[in-house]
């Protein structure tokens, strides 16, 4: 499960499965019409749009949860 890894361990995982599946971040950043850099800002941790990481699990063809951490992981609502 990448979502127990730290985000540089994540960011490596993404990259290598996106390799394996023969798919760049450029790709991914057509497909969704934005610049690629924002996709690679999300790999590594420096952004958090849902958008995109829906995007990328899909990609990889996992659930969201599972590529994702939940935000306020162990936090619980007042």
């Amino acid at each position: 499960m990448l979502s127990r890894l730290s985000k540089e361990k994540r960011k490596r995982a993404i990259n290598a499965k996106l390799i394996r599946r023969g798919i760049s971040q450029t790709e991914i950043a057509k497909r969704l019409k934005i610049d690629r850099s924002a996709v690679s800002n999300v790999i590594a941790g420096r952004r958090n749009t849902a958008y995109i990481r829906y995007a990328i699990a899909d990609t990889l063809g996992l659930r969201y949860e599972l590529v994702w951490p939940r935000e306020n992981s162990g936090k619980k609502a007042a």
